[in-house]
């Protein structure tokens, strides 16, 4: 699951299954057929004395709340018409007089402004949820969506006894970058490297920046053998992404691969972020990677056991050398 900056177009968003999202096709435009109709029912059952407008323009809100402009303004020249032949059935609009007229198309005016009005404020409401969802640089999730994502996973995790990996991933020397090239174009390198990366995670998995070079990744039902190859193909395209955009970076990674998941995502992230230290200690450029097997109530450094299935990349990591971080 990772996040994009692209602009939202203006039409109907896609059918997503997560919470809270539109959707286009014919749940909306079927909702608004059932309630327009319902209004309808009940305008002719009672008469030209009751007014029943107020009814229209919530079964207007409410297809535009679960659908799209399009769908609203549809439903709203539906509920339009439909007032017009309550009008016509009542006896009060046997012949189309301009009062009649102006009166059918000022309900209609008055519904198609709901439906804009709601929709706008609609998208205006998603598009302050992804920005406070997204890191701004990379477009990928920032440190506080990711954890509230990868306690779901974990939760997720725990409950159905399925193993679970996290990597922190972090680009080499790249202080470097920045002091040759410039923030600006460090900041390019960054994203580029956050593009070549959403580019080669799987579509369940969770990417996120979570420093100024670091970056973390969630892999759900994910043994430390799979994770391990997973990382590989992160750091493989990310150094060529990192490449393109002028700069020869590559990664260091540790991951952490849990049988039974901690008691939180913190304990989780230090996991990880010890191995890429131990990875950085060892010489850049590499992956370290173990397994926990748990259950424990707290984080111990004791509990994470080197993967027996030569799970580093690099032999040369069992013997870790001391060095700068």
């Amino acid at each position: 699951m990772t996040t994009s900056t692209a602009p939202r177009r203006p039409g109907c968003r896609a059918p997503s299954t997560g919470a809270g999202e539109r959707r286009r096709g014919r749940l909306p435009i079927t909702l608004g057929v059932v309630l327009v109709s319902a209004v309808g029912g009940l305008d002719y059952l009672t008469g030209a004395e009751v007014s029943v407008s107020l009814l229209y323009v919530l079964a207007v809100m409410a297809v535009t709340w679960v659908g799209c402009r399009r769908h609203a303004i549809l439903v709203a020249l539906l509920a339009a018409a439909e007032g017009l032949a309550a009008q016509a059935v009542h006896g009060t609009a046997v012949a189309l007089t301009l009062p009649i007229i102006w009166n059918a198309l000022t309900d209609l005016v008055v519904l198609v402004l709901v439906a804009v009005l709601l929709d706008s404020l609609h998208r205006a409401v998603e598009h302050q949820r992804h920005l406070a969802a997204v890191d701004s640089l990379t477009g990928v999730l920032n440190r506080r969506a990711f954890e509230i994502a990868a306690e779901r996973e974990r939760l997720r995790a725990a409950r159905h006894g399925t193993t679970l990996s996290l990597a922190y991933l972090d680009v080499d020397h790249f202080k470097a970058a920045n002091d040759r090239l410039g923030h600006h174009a460090g900041d390019r390198v960054l994203a580029a490297v956050a593009r070549a990366i959403t580019g080669a995670v799987r579509g369940t998995d969770l990417l996120a920046r979570v420093g100024g070079d670091e970056f973390v990744l969630l892999l759900p039902e994910t043994d430390a053998r799979e994770a391990m190859n997973v990382v590989q193909r992160v750091r493989a395209a990310a150094a060529s992404g990192a490449r393109a955009a002028g700069y020869p970076a590559a990664l260091s990674a540790g991951i952490a691969t849990f049988r039974y998941p901690p008691e939180s995502v913190d304990a989780m992230l230090a996991a990880a972020d010890d191995l890429l230290y131990k990875a950085k200690q060892a010489g850049r450029d590499r992956v370290i990677g173990a397994v926990a097997s748990g259950p424990w109530p707290r984080w111990a450094a004791a509990s994470l056991l080197p993967d027996p299935r030569a799970l580093h990349s690099d032999p040369r990591v069992l013997t870790p050398s001391a060095g700068p971080r």
